[in-house]
């Protein structure tokens, strides 16, 4: 890593933001690719308040159904974190949700949001959410592929939060940062942006970072073509 990396990096870790570089390997970058060009989907939907639903004004994206198998195995490479993620954000993480596996193709987007409020009144499952994770599965060595930033806004200040720092998409980089933060992913102005999400939860929603004071507009759970049995009757359905 080169110094100005290495000092970029841990400027972000004090801001809260953690990367690391390879968390998917290529084969598995591959693998999910693949079944991603394949799946059926359904758009994004996301919470305002206690009602779940599509806004494509806020958040225009696509929740792609990929088999049952493939988020139970993408989660337990998260869980497999957990003890990590404990260590990085000083709280006590027992479990992640099931996976979200998201298409962004041209002019997509999601606007600034955070993905839990800082008011820590949202219900269930939202509530519980500490730490968010972001996984690209494909970056800037795609061919065509232009935008789709992950665009972050850590800072009260609302003149700082006007420059924000941005992180380019990757392909196997893992993105964490507190789910308090606010955050934005910017218009693709082509190609395609695929990415895996997930957040870190804890039954009390500690604090993992000072809270932002941006309005809450929060991704909601992924759909699936079947769902999990640990998950019925979890969350509300996603679309």
């Amino acid at each position: 890593m080169s110094s100005g990396a290495a000092a970029r990096s841990s400027t972000l870790a004090a801001l809260g933001i953690r990367v690391v570089d390879d968390f998917f390997d290529a084969g598995l970058v591959s693998e999910l690719r693949e079944v991603c060009s394949s799946a059926e989907f359904l758009p994004a939907s996301l919470y305002q308040g206690d009602e779940v639903r599509v806004d494509e004004a806020q958040r225009r994206t696509k929740e792609l159904l990929v088999p049952t198998e493939v988020r139970k195995r993408a989660r337990n490479l998260f869980r497999a974190e957990i003890e990590q993620v404990n260590r990085w954000y000083a709280t006590t993480i027992d479990d992640c949700a099931h996976p979200s596996f998201l298409r962004y193709q041209e002019g997509d987007f999601f606007v600034a949001h955070t993905d839990r409020s800082p008011r820590r009144d949202d219900p269930d499952p939202i509530g519980r959410r500490a730490v968010s994770a972001v996984v690209f599965l494909n970056g800037r060595d795609d061919p065509g592929f232009e935008g789709g930033e992950l665009l972050f806004s850590p800072f009260d200040d609302p003149v700082w939060n006007t420059r924000g720092f941005e992180l380019q998409p990757q392909a196997g980089r893992l993105v964490l940062f507190p789910s308090t933060m606010i955050h934005e992913v910017k218009a693709v102005r082509s190609g395609e942006r695929l990415t895996v999400v997930t957040w870190f939860q804890n039954a009390a929603g500690a604090e993992t970072a000072p809270p932002s004071s941006a309005a809450c507009v929060n991704a909601a759970p992924a759909p699936a073509g079947e769902p999990l049995e640990e998950d019925r009757g979890s969350s509300p359905p996603a679309g």
